[in-house]
């Protein structure tokens, strides 16, 4: 990927581009957590992601959920 692909798209965007189709529908509901009335504050998965070329990639994430 380049840089310019990527810079400056919103996290939906972004993991619509790099997400592997079958894991986006997973990650749906990590997308609204914020909004949610008791949002989890930390978590781990695992997806595939698409390379620049279209081959999926094995990805471990481990996120948190920070308040602004």
């Amino acid at each position: 990927w380049n840089a310019d692909e990527l810079i400056g798209k919103s996290i939906a965007d972004l993991l619509f581009r790099l997400v592997a189709p079958r894991d986006r529908a997973v990650l749906e509901p990590l997308a609204r957590n914020r909004e949610s009335a008791e949002p989890r504050r930390h978590g781990r998965l695992w997806c595939r992601v698409l390379t620049a070329t279209g081959e999926e990639r094995p990805m471990r994430v481990e996120w948190r959920l920070v308040d602004f």
